[in-house]
């Protein structure tokens, strides 16, 4: 996964949306990201 916004590859877990989505974000930028579980 990378971010979209400035490309790097470090992120970190803000909080889970449902069981199938969470929400993470950069932790260079902070730009929130939807992450899906299969």
């Amino acid at each position: 996964m990378t971010c979209k916004k400035c490309g790097c590859k470090n992120f970190i877990g803000l909080y889970r949306v449902t069981e199938t989505k969470s929400v993470v974000a950069c932790t260079d930028c902070m730009t929130p990201h939807f992450v899906e579980k299969e």
